[in-house]
């Protein structure tokens, strides 16, 4: 049998952790975790996995100064997308894909919470991202970016200009959420209550909308992230021939 890959997880908080994927990425890897608080333990690994995923968080890609480790994350992260070495970012590791690759993190001019389908452009309806074109998704953002210089816009909403982008073959950074499973929002509701009594957000309507959509997202995310992986298997494979 051979021998599974490695793949580095890096998450923020316990709740936003890997959903419908670490069913389907068990399947080709040995899957690590490291808390943003030890990321300095593991930093010189980062470079070593095979795949890395940044999930999301309750934090910026601006705030370095108020969370070091952010800024040592950032910097790893900028080398291994020069590498072309494969990574994955989901909200806020979007945005700090984003930062590494050179775009300019900034607030939304209306903080981004709900429920609502992508636009994906013509190249994201070429890419595995057609198993979410037609299924809301999750949004839950306040900051947003820049198309990086050389990057494929795959996505967007009518708020969001990049909702998702790759660079290269091995390289995807997504802000909005397909990883949740059903069940998920009680606890991102606990874990993010003040933002959303803050940002006027309906929590009643929120949960009925989540009960609906979040079964049907699990089941589109889990074809997504599947031939999203096995991708990565034949471009790997392709790059050795």
């Amino acid at each position: 049998m051979r021998k599974k890959k490695s793949c580095f997880v890096l998450y923020f908080v316990h709740f936003e952790n890997l959903g419908v994927i670490e069913k389907v990425v068990q399947n080709y890897y040995e899957v690590n975790y490291c808390h943003l608080s030890n990321f300095s333990e593991n930093e010189k690994l980062f470079l070593e996995f095979d795949l890395v995923i940044v999930l999301g968080g309750p934090v910026g890609a601006n705030d370095g100064l108020i969370f070091p480790n952010l800024t040592s994350v950032l910097k790893y992260i900028e080398k291994r997308v020069k590498k072309g070495k494969p990574t994955i970012g989901i909200c806020l590791g979007s945005q700090l894909v984003a930062k590494a690759l050179g775009a300019t993190i900034y607030k939304s001019e209306n903080c981004e919470i709900g429920w609502k389908k992508l636009n994906l452009s013509r190249e994201g309806k070429k890419s595995y991202l057609k198993y979410l074109g037609n299924v809301p998704v999750l949004h839950w953002h306040s900051d947003t970016f820049s198309l990086p210089e050389g990057c494929i816009r795959l996505a967007s909403t009518e708020q969001t200009e990049t909702q998702a982008f790759s660079y290269g073959d091995n390289i995807l950074a997504m802000q909005f959420h397909c990883e949740v499973l059903p069940g998920f929002f009680e606890y991102w509701a606990l874990g993010h209550k003040h933002e959303l009594q803050y940002e006027g957000v309906n929590i009643k309507q929120m949960r009925e909308n989540s009960e609906l959509y979040a079964p049907n997202l699990g089941l589109a995310g889990e074809k997504f992230f599947g031939d999203y992986f096995k991708g990565l298997e034949v471009t790997k494979r392709s790059q050795y021939k």
